[in-house]
């Protein structure tokens, strides 16, 4: 495996109590910098290659910023290390104790954010299930952070207690998939600072987002795993081969969605 974690990450029953409070939990330095390293460099070897269908689809070199190192989907499909991270089973515990049951593997990204890049486009606070359409959910997010991840080069940004609020998606006809939601003036946004080989832990349904970029020489690397309950029977058309902890595929039903919005998430990606 090129992946090299650290010792048995043991969760405290206060940690347990604070991610269900909360809605995120982040676990410092879950991955040993090789780890880190091995990942990165392989990323770093695919962008610098040729496009990959349904992976990879980079604007000409001569072109900078987001549009040349757009996010890489599911790349846990083509390299080792991306799998190693999905479905590692330290990892695996943790969730399982924070979800309060089984999991499975249902989506994989790897987000580069160059400097000075502007959004693709980032909306101001996201919440999953929308996006991922689970049933029954909700999905858990493992957040892994490549580099540094600050409030200046585009951490990620929470709503605490969100999760227990219901949903308030913006007008069908505002926003693709209607899965965009606005940030809610009464509940403040908490930034969740973050360096490399923390993993930040959150319940799908926790309103969150990222800032720009806005730094001249800092990049934001990361690796976002989405996992959904084993007993999720449907998900959105573009998801639904699910993996065990063991490797093993699983097929989930399609829920039902427009052509239009299957046109709109593919431009957003």
């Amino acid at each position: 495996m090129l992946t090299q974690p650290c010792p048995a990450y043991r969760l405290a029953t206060a940690q347990i109590r604070a991610y269900r409070r909360d809605g995120y939990l982040i676990l410092r330095r879950f991955w040993a910098a090789p780890a880190v390293a091995g990942l990165r460099q392989e990323l770093e070897t695919l962008a610098a290659g040729d496009a990959i269908a349904g992976h990879w689809d980079p604007a000409p070199p001569a072109r900078n910023g987001i549009r040349r190192h757009p996010d890489v989907r599911n790349p846990h499909q083509v390299l080792p290390a991306c799998r190693d991270m999905l479905l590692d089973r330290r990892l695996h515990g943790v969730l399982r104790k924070l979800a309060g049951g089984d999991l499975l593997a249902a989506h994989s990204l790897y987000s580069f954010k160059p400097p000075s890049a502007g959004p693709p486009p980032d909306p101001d606070c996201i919440e999953e299930p929308l996006t991922l359409q689970v049933t029954p959910g909700p999905c858990v997010v493992a957040w892994t952070a490549v580099d540094a991840a600050l409030p200046e080069n585009g951490g990620l940004q929470v709503i605490p207690g969100s999760h227990d609020r219901d949903p308030q998606p913006c007008p069908p006809d505002e926003v693709p998939m209607g899965d965009l939601l606005p940030l809610a003036d009464e509940m403040p946004t908490v930034p969740l600072p973050l360096q490399p080989g923390d993993v930040l832990v959150f319940d799908g349904t926790l309103r969150h987002g990222c800032s720009l970029n806005r730094t001249r020489k800092m990049w934001r690397r990361s690796l976002i795993c989405h996992y959904v309950p084993a007993s999720a029977e449907q998900v959105v058309p573009w998801f639904t081969t699910a993996l065990d902890f063991a490797g093993g595929e699983r097929a989930l039903a399609p829920q039902t969605t427009s052509p239009d919005a299957f046109r709109a998430f593919l431009e957003a990606l």
